[in-house]
């Protein structure tokens, strides 16, 4: 109900008009060098009298880090994954990419860099290549890339049992997918973008033990490349994965691990 309170809300707002829908000049912006929460407040209903889900939350991630967001159930995780991508905007406080705030104007720019897995990802009634490349048009698809997604997201040793590798049907809502498979086959669509963060909620938590440590293993030299990464998860196997350890609960964020990788 939590999560999709604010999509209700949002819908709320635009059908009783007031929310103006009009067309806004888009800005780039570029990521080089840090994200910084500063001072974010959040509430899902904003004329709540209760406390916010969200206060007063200040961090800074540097470009390369693999950051892991752990915390209690229901203490805000996915919401702050989804300020993070712009899917939520009405908040008090401010989202700086390189100093430069998070808008209407910028969201595009800033969205267009980001790779995001939910816990529960759409997949396809299509083959496994339709599903990484995810809206694109064959002849636009990039088989190699594909590839490479699917053997970084631990599916290749499964793609390969096919007959038809990945031109193989998943079925409706990947029916004949386990949910390890689905969150993984979620994973590569991500990685295929390339994208230069990466937001992911709860990717591991349906893996058995081999699959985890080859993900996270996985994960941690993409960031070791330059790659940012954020993971929420509550498996306490990813902690010595991650160069950086934060924790959500309460409303505030406090960091409990830091190793600079930076050289």
């Amino acid at each position: 109900i939590q999560a999709y309170a604010y999509a209700v809300s949002e819908l709320e707002q635009s059908l009783n008009g007031g929310r103006p829908n009009e067309e806004l000049e888009r800005k780039e912006i570029n990521f080089s060098r840090e994200l910084e929460i500063r001072s974010v407040t959040f509430r899902y209903d904003s004329k709540s009298e209760g406390p916010p889900l969200l206060k007063d939350v200040s961090t800074l991630i540097v470009k390369g880090d693999f950051v892991l967001l752990e915390g209690p159930s229901g203490s805000g995780k996915t919401t702050f994954m989804h300020l993070l991508t712009g899917l939520i905007y009405d908040y008090d406080g401010q989202i700086l990419i390189d100093g430069s705030p998070l808008t209407n104007e910028t969201r595009k720019s800033w969205q267009s860099r980001l790779g995001f897995v939910q816990q529960s990802p759409i997949i396809l009634q299509d083959t496994i290549l339709q599903n990484v490349a995810f809206g694109l048009e064959s002849r636009n698809i990039n088989p190699a890339a594909a590839n490479k997604a699917i053997e970084l997201a631990g599916l290749a040793e499964f793609v390969n049992t096919f007959s038809l590798k990945m031109d193989t049907p998943v079925g409706e809502n990947g029916l004949t997918l386990s949910g390890g498979q689905r969150q993984r086959l979620a994973l590569a669509r991500a990685l295929y973008r390339d994208p230069e963060i990466l937001l992911l909620d709860e990717v591991t938590n349906q893996l058995d033990e081999e699959n985890k440590l080859l993900i996270l293993k996985n994960l941690q030299a993409i960031a070791g490349l330059g790659k940012t990464i954020m993971l929420i998860s509550h498996d306490p196997v990813a902690r010595s994965f991650a160069n950086r350890v934060l924790h959500l609960s309460n409303g505030t964020i406090r960091e409990t691990k830091r190793v600079n990788t930076k050289t």
